[in-house]
């Protein structure tokens, strides 16, 4: 597989962690293999994998599996090595923010406290649509850090993202992957 540009930015939501648990030889997993591939960028918000090890933890699939600690830590092991350029992400100091203004709206200390936004980008336009806080989190990431691509299951979670990147589930971001290399 070669990537059909010279570098491309990509974010992975929590889906695409838990989809790879759950059936290590599907899309998700290939998807999340992408992130090793020469000129791809991996992006992952630190609440990705929180939320990735609470899911398998209460349980996913059907029927629902609980998985254990060990088991969440061994899979996050297994694709350390793919995963070892990720981007770290940003908004360092929203804590320090809000501790020094914490009447302050979310929207305005979220857009205070980021390392660098995308020009025109306003945090509140995101805060206002976005009601989850963890596809918040990831959606802030992908601005931040300028991803092209969000890759998720959940598309519809993630249409306030569109006009700053596509959103992608793993089929179609694997399309942008040149399969004739492949024996």
């Amino acid at each position: 597989m070669s990537p059909s540009s010279d570098s491309l930015r990509v974010a992975y939501d929590t889906t695409v962690f838990c989809g790879a648990l759950l059936n290590p030889r599907g899309g998700n997993m290939k998807a999340l293999l992408a992130a090793g591939l020469p000129g791809v960028v991996p992006i992952v918000a630190r609440s990705v994998l929180g939320e990735f090890v609470r899911n398998a933890m209460q349980g996913m699939g059907n029927p629902p599996r609980r998985h254990t600690y060990e088991e969440c830590t061994t899979f996050l092991s297994d694709v350390a090595e793919v995963l070892s350029n990720v981007v770290p992400v940003g908004l360092r100091d929203v804590l320090e923010c809000a501790l020094r203004a914490p009447n302050r709206p979310l929207g305005q200390l979220l857009q205070a406290s980021a390392i660098v936004w995308s020009e025109g980008f306003r945090a509140s336009d995101l805060t206002r649509r976005v009601t989850d806080l963890c596809d918040l989190r990831v959606c802030l990431a992908c601005v931040e850090n300028g991803a092209e691509v969000l890759v998720t299951r959940n598309l519809e979670h993630f249409e306030a993202l569109r006009p700053f990147c596509a959103v992608e589930p793993p089929s179609t971001f694997l399309r942008r992957f040149d399969q004739s290399d492949e024996g």
